[in-house]
């Protein structure tokens, strides 16, 4: 195993998850959000094309030519996170030069997005004595690292009550739990029964 991988294990335990079946299952969505555990940050190099496809309600074509990847340019990942993200999950105004849609874009084991879900993991830190110097300016740079990516997915995973899911063996109740629909179900499935082996579960 990855050394991350055995570290989501052993940060898993402090927080009492033990059980090896919700181990497997928790083990096999983090490696589907993150690539493998590879990435810890969303990728937003969309073509234009997909940009207007995908988000019609936000993209006039217009816009996705122009901040889309085409022929002529790469995309700005930038422009793109604050168009997609700007104005909704606790982020502010895409008309604004904050860039929160970008500084908030999807990081972490389980693509942690919105400033308003970064806030929380800040309070649930603070409430559990992680005594991290973090304030809400810096947590979302702090979830690209090995070890906030691991923390903050094991907080998601909590909050979304995933427990009950996997220790049902129900990897579909995971995937939506976890992404809110069932992109990735199929590599999840390919994942979990991998990790079960690993487990011996």
């Amino acid at each position: 195993m990855k050394p991350m991988e055995l570290e989501v294990i052993n940060q898993a335990g402090k927080f009492g998850i033990k059980n090896n079946l919700e181990l497997a299952h928790m083990l096999a969505r983090f490696s589907v959000e993150s690539g493998g555990f590879e990435r810890l940050s969303e990728s937003l190099n969309y073509s234009a094309e997909a940009l207007s496809k995908m988000w019609s309600n936000r993209f006039t074509q217009e816009l996705a030519n122009k901040i889309g990847r085409t022929k002529d340019h790469p995309a700005n990942q930038v422009a793109i996170a604050n168009v997609v993200y700007g104005s909704r999950m606790g982020n502010e105004d895409n008309g604004t030069n904050d860039n929160d849609g970008w500084e908030y874009r999807g990081s972490g084991l389980t693509q942690l997005t919105g400033k308003g879900s970064h806030l929380k993991l800040l309070n649930w830190l603070h409430s559990q004595g992680f005594n991290l110097n973090l304030t809400l300016n810096t947590i979302a740079d702090w979830v690209r690292t090995p070890d906030g990516a691991i923390i903050s997915a094991i907080w998601f995973w909590l909050v979304r009550r995933c427990g009950i899911y996997a220790r049902k063996d129900d990897v579909v109740g995971v995937c939506k739990a976890i992404n809110g629909g069932y992109n990735g179900l199929k590599e999840q499935e390919v994942e979990l029964a991998k990790y079960k082996g690993i487990l011996q579960v």
